[in-house]
């Protein structure tokens, strides 16, 4: 007896029709996780992004070295459950990882990881090198220290 596909006087066979039901099932199964999915990288994206915010600390401390004198940044992240991991050193902020109270969020939910909870921003500033944590509150100084024959900037970054 020969095959006969879907679409031939409405009869085929049983495994077209075990496709077509688990194919069915996937696409409610997505329709029901893609929400999830797109909260969460709305949520990382406008609130902890790694990348806006390693720009805006390489930005502020370029900033701060425009000061003719002493000058003290703070820089809070947009909310406070947000921590963070940095590396600042070779004039590059790095943000190497984005918690929520201590837990890691994208890791403990199992999406797009390494693209936002990492990134980089560039600084003007060359003799910096720290490293931290899970912080969330930054704070740049500079401090202009004049001595006899010269004058010359120490810098300083820290967080809690």
């Amino acid at each position: 007896m020969p095959k006969h596909l879907i679409g031939s006087k409405g009869q085929g066979e049983w495994s077209d029709v075990l496709i077509t039901v688990l194919l069915a099932a996937c696409i409610l199964f997505l329709l029901f996780k893609v929400p999830e999915i797109v909260g969460d990288i709305v949520t990382m994206l406008s609130i902890a992004s790694g990348e806006a915010t390693a720009r805006d600390l390489g930005g502020l401390i370029t900033i701060s070295g425009s000061a003719q004198d002493s000058i003290t940044i703070t820089y809070e992240g947009a909310d406070e459950s947000i921590f963070y991991d940095v590396e600042i050193k070779d004039r590059v902020v790095h943000i190497k990882g984005i918690r929520r109270e201590a837990v890691d969020i994208l890791s403990a939910k199992g999406v797009l990881g390494a693209t936002i909870k990492t990134g980089w921003g560039k600084t003007a500033v060359d003799d910096l090198s720290e490293e931290f944590e899970d912080v969330n509150i930054f704070t740049i100084t500079k401090n202009r220290v004049v001595e006899e024959d010269e004058s010359y900037d120490v810098y300083d970054v820290s967080a809690y």
